[in-house]
């Protein structure tokens, strides 16, 4: 999904949405959560998981 689709889902500005995503905004808030993974069709929790590294 493109990070513009999920910005304007979610609420906020490409910009914002693309400064949250390239850790430029130092302090992601937690009621930024629920709006992102609704608007990616995913559970919070799937936003808070950490990537594994492939062996």
């Amino acid at each position: 999904m493109k990070q513009g689709i999920v910005a304007e889902r979610a609420g906020f500005t490409p910009q914002e949405f693309s400064n949250i995503m390239n850790a430029r905004r130092k302090l992601l808030r937690i009621e930024h959560l629920h709006p992102i993974a609704c608007a990616m069709g995913v559970d919070v929790n799937a936003l808070c998981r950490e990537r594994k590294e492939v062996e």
